[in-house]
Order: C-alpha cells, then sequence, then structure tokens
C-alpha cells in the first residue's frame, strides 16, 4: 500500500468518524507548489485540475489536510514517509459544553485515535500556531485564538509503493 491509499483510507475513516454533526472540510495530500518567503501555501487539486488553498476557512467547524514531507526515506523494499496530520477546528462548535481546555484535550484525542488506526506510528502533537509554522495564511498571527484552535500531528507510515 501506498502512502496516498494511506491517506485517502485516512480520509474516509475522518469523514465517517470525526465531528460527523458538524461543516468539515477534511483534505487530502496538499501540494507544496506555492513557496513564498513566508512558508508554504498549501493548496490541493479539485476534480478539474485547479489548485486552492487549504488554510483557514472560518465556515467549517473543523478543517484538516495531510502533508508528506519530501524526506522519504528507503529501508530495504519499504519507503518511510513523515505525514503531517494538520488540524484547524473550532472548539465552541464542536464542543459547546465543555471549556476550552477540555474541548483541545478531546479534539487532540480523537484525531490520535483516528489516525493511530491508519499510520504505523503517530507522535504527541503540537498545539497552537508553532504547529502551522512551516505554512503562511492570511490570519496566521490570530488563527489560533478562541474559539479556534490548531493542532498538527506528525505520523510514520511504512510502505511499499506497489
Amino acid at each position: 500500500m501506498n502512502i496516498d491509499t494511506i491517506i485517502a483510507d485516512t480520509l474516509i475513516d475522518l469523514n465517517a468518524r470525526l465531528w460527523v454533526i458538524n461543516t468539515r472540510l477534511f483534505s487530502g495530500r496538499i501540494f507544496r507548489n506555492n513557496v513564498n518567503e513566508n512558508g508554504i501555501i498549501p493548496t490541493v487539486t479539485t476534480s478539474d485540475d485547479k489548485y486552492i488553498e487549504v488554510l483557514k476557512d472560518k465556515k467549517y467547524d473543523a478543517q484538516c489536510f495531510f502533508d508528506v514531507l519530501p524526506e522519504g526515506q528507503m529501508i530495504g523494499a519499504m519507503e518511510k514517509n513523515t505525514v503531517r496530520a494538520m488540524f484547524m477546528v473550532n472548539l465552541t462548535k464542536l464542543y459547546p459544553t465543555s471549556t476550552r481546555t477540555e474541548a483541545t484535550e478531546l479534539a487532540k484525542k480523537e484525531a490520535f485515535n483516528l489516525l493511530s488506526c491508519n499510520f504505523d506510528l503517530v507522535s504527541s502533537g503540537i498545539s497552537g500556531r508553532t504547529a502551522f509554522d512551516d505554512y503562511y495564511f492570511e490570519g496566521k498571527d490570530i488563527a489560533d485564538m478562541s474559539p479556534h484552535f490548531l493542532f498538527r500531528y506528525d505520523c510514520i507510515s511504512f510502505n511499499t509503493n506497489c
């Protein structure tokens, strides 16, 4: 199974199991084509081969995209990939009866549990604006202010490209 298949399977699980009563946009693998002096502008392609940015659209309660880091490593017949699972959520919409602290922990736990089913290893998460330091988008300075929350998990996958 290759990395794109793993990401596609993870997207199916995200859409079926994570924050299902909310408005969500779970994008697949991003392209790192747009890079400027401020960072990567993550984009995905649409069905008609247009590129669209996937960062912080406030009309969604939850967003996620996957960034496969370019430094893959071959280990025998296996390829080791590091994949960033990037989450942007509105805690008030996802957990209306929880405090911000409770809601952040719930969001991270639910995302971690789902990712753990699809990747070989999921590292501890990075929360807040620093999780998105490699990426550029308007409003980045305030993107993690309540009720919004940014976090990521770095996932490892050992797979073949067959």
